[in-house]
Formats: structure tokens, C-alpha cells, sequence
């Protein structure tokens, strides 16, 4: 990793923290709101300007809030192939795919409770009328 300037350090800190806010899908505002105050949208504003330094401990309590190693947070620092935020852009996905798949399936059975008359649902002796039905139509076209 490269020496970097004191300013232009804060700035790269400053740019990768905007971006882990920005996967979150977050303004500044957010951020104060979910922190529930901890975190002030001016402070982290002037972190990710550059405008004020952060220290190790306050990046790390940032890195864990947005939910990323502190190694996300440090410029030159390696990381994983595949980007934190994207990460959780397909956990995401998944989470509503599967609440689509829920509400589907209660579509499903609702249909199917409406359609079925109930003594099929319950296995009724008419599932064995009906099956008797259809085999000796079957064994009548032999």
C-alpha cells in the first residue's frame, strides 16, 4: 500500500464510507435516524468529505454499524473479491423472492380451498367413488 497524504486519506476514508452508506440505500439522514441519534448526518457528512479525521476506534464502530469489516473502511486494504454491498443487495433479493414465494403459495391454497368442494380436501369416500368412477370407465374402453 501506498504512503498517503494526511487529506487525501480522510478523502478515500471519506469516499469508501459514502459508499458503504450508499449500498445501504441511505441518505444522512437515514443514518441518524437508524442510529437513533449515535450518528449525527453532519458528522458523517464531514467524514466522508474528508473534512474531519477519523479515528481507528470510530471507524471501526462505523464499519461494524453499516454491517462491513473495518478493512472495507481502509484505503488499499484488501478485501473480498466481491463487495460487501453487493452482498447484501442479494441477501436482499433473496428475502423478498422468498416473501414472494409465501404469498404466492397462500395464493395458491386459497385457490385451491375455494375450488375443491370440501370432501375431497378431507379425503372423503367420493376421492374412492371418483377413482372407482374413472377406472372402470377406463377398463369399459378396453
Amino acid at each position: 500500500m501506498a504512503a498517503v497524504s494526511g487529506g487525501e486519506y480522510e478523502r478515500q476514508v471519506g469516499a469508501l464510507l459514502r459508499s458503504c452508506r450508499h449500498r445501504a440505500g441511505l441518505s444522512l439522514a437515514d443514518v441518524e435516524r437508524k442510529s437513533s441519534g449515535n450518528w449525527k448526518g453532519v458528522r458523517i457528512g464531514s467524514y466522508e468529505r474528508g473534512q474531519r479525521s477519523i479515528g481507528v476506534g470510530t471507524l471501526r464502530e462505523l464499519a461494524d454499524w453499516y454491517g462491513v469489516p473495518v478493512t472495507a473502511l481502509i484505503p488499499g486494504a484488501e478485501g473480498p473479491d466481491v463487495q460487501i454491498g453487493d452482498i447484501l443487495g442479494v441477501l436482499h433479493l433473496a428475502t423478498d423472492l422468498q416473501n414472494t414465494v409465501t404469498e404466492l403459495r397462500r395464493y395458491c391454497d386459497g385457490m385451491t380451498a375455494a375450488i375443491e368442494p370440501e370432501g375431497l380436501r378431507n379425503g372423503s369416500t367420493q376421492d374412492r367413488e371418483i377413482g372407482e368412477t374413472t377406472t372402470d370407465r377406463e377398463n369399459a374402453h378396453r
